[in-house]
């Protein structure tokens, strides 16, 4: 097993005068120094953050960053403002909950932190449709309009990405000599049979096949997978079709 030292941290404790403080361990692994928590931070195992003092502290930033990022995003949206309390019930709520769970963070705190937030931006929305006239005032005349404008925004996006990674492929093909094409057929011959299956299985899953693309774009446009012609080239020279 190859350890990775980049994706390693360290973190000691040591008893110090019938005390307990934090200290930065040497640890090397292939005469490597495994990057070392500074003191007074914490590090994250499973999803939930430990420190010395075995706070939640973190956990907290953490939860009031990601509900205020959310909040903003929800309230920049050209919705109703019913549309936009459904959001805030259903989404919020389910984006929030998994911390909650893995933290000793108990409801009242996160309420009395949340408390004037929540109820600033939800005031706001229902003296729009009390004292004024409820007005559809929003770009979306029905659900069917939001499916498809979020369908087209889908489409363009992948249709740009596929362009890119033509392009990418194109570069490869135009400035590589025979001499590498020659080189790649030889290196993946002496590959190990895992790492070569693993090599391919990866190479499918990034890149679009006829069945990835079919799910979830337009079938209108005519676009060429790349993962099947990219696959069968590795049994034989570096050869990459596209459109």
């Amino acid at each position: 097993m190859i350890i990775r030292v980049d994706k390693c941290s360290s973190f000691g404790i040591k008893k110090r005068s019938s005390k307990s403080i934090q200290y930065q361990p040497k640890l090397f692994v292939n005469n490597q120094l495994i990057p070392r928590i500074e003191l007074g931070e914490s590090f994250r195992y499973l999803g939930r953050c430990f420190d010395l003092n075995m706070s939640d502290e973190r956990h907290k930033s953490e939860l009031c960053d990601l509900f205020n990022d959310i909040i903003s995003k929800i309230d920049k949206l050209p919705l109703h403002p019913r549309n936009k309390i459904l959001l805030y019930s259903r989404y919020l709520l389910s984006k929030i909950s998994w911390n909650l769970t893995i933290t000793d963070i108990s409801k009242t705190c996160f309420s009395f932190n949340f408390k004037s937030a929540i109820n600033e931006d939800i005031n706001k929305l229902w003296s729009i449709t009390s004292t004024n006239k409820n007005i559809q005032y929003d770009i979306y005349k029905n659900a069917k309009d939001v499916l498809k404008a979020f369908r087209n925004e889908n489409e363009q996006r992948l249709q740009n990405h596929l362009i890119s990674q033509g392009s990418f492929f194109s570069s490869i093909i135009k400035n590589s000599t025979s001499s590498f094409n020659s080189l790649w057929s030889s290196v993946q011959s002496r590959l190990p049979k895992n790492i070569f299956n693993f090599t391919v299985r990866y190479i499918n899953n990034s890149l679009p096949t006829r069945k990835t693309w079919s799910n979830g774009v337009c079938h209108r446009l005519p676009i060429v997978p790349f993962a099947p012609l990219l696959s069968h080239s590795c049994t034989s020279s570096l050869v990459v079709k596209h459109t």
